[in-house]
């Protein structure tokens, strides 16, 4: 099962390599340890920027082709590189719960089913960031970190560091936004926003 799941790992390494190999040939990142990249059913942004129609297309063919099946509406590919550090996460959300059978009735000489279960729980929704998309837009322009007229941007901030459309930011200024979204805990956390007016 471990050498199933290292091969599995390989695999993705490799597959997320030519990836980041395909978006430096189309120009669309110009360093492969320095970008982020979010993939949706509905667009492909690059370092916070929209790509147009045709690249979109272009990049949600192979991440089908390579994972076997289509983006679900809310699935999502999110890859965020900054130096030594990588944060990938691909969402789709679960199936939804088959519907609960009516119990058969049970013929001469059985034994009667027990009675059916319940309907099943789901797991709560993640917690929403302390703060919201217009609150940061504010504040980044504010800091002089996006401009007046940008109409989209994409943040990644941890523990480690923070970064504003693939630009990594001081370390003082990481603090004031891990104090602007409640992670000043010295916890670990990894949180992407990425936001189009």
């Amino acid at each position: 099962r471990d050498l199933e799941q290292d091969r599995a790992g390989r695999g993705r390494q490799e597959e997320d390599e030519a990836l980041v190999g395909e978006l430096l040939r189309d120009g669309l990142i110009k360093d492969r340890d320095n970008f982020q990249l979010k993939l949706t059913a509905r667009s492909l942004v690059v370092d916070g920027k929209e790509q147009p129609r045709q690249v979109f297309q272009k990049y949600l063919q192979r991440y089908e082709s390579t994972n076997g099946s289509k983006m679900s509406a809310t699935g999502s590919m999110v890859i965020n590189r900054s130096g030594s550090t990588t944060a990938e996460s691909r969402l789709e959300p679960p199936a939804p719960p088959r519907p609960l059978r009516a119990p058969r009735a049970p013929s001469m000489g059985q034994v009667p089913a027990p009675p059916p279960l319940g309907p099943a729980v789901l797991p709560r929704p993640p917690r929403a960031p302390g703060v919201d998309a217009q609150t940061m837009r504010n504040e980044l322009r504010k800091d002089g970190l996006i401009g007046p007229d940008d109409k989209s941007f994409q943040v990644q901030l941890n523990a480690a560091g923070f970064t504003v459309n693939g630009k990594r930011q001081p370390e003082g200024v990481a603090a004031k936004y891990r104090r602007l979204t409640n992670h000043d805990d010295g916890k670990s956390f990894n949180m992407v926003i990425s936001s189009q007016e």
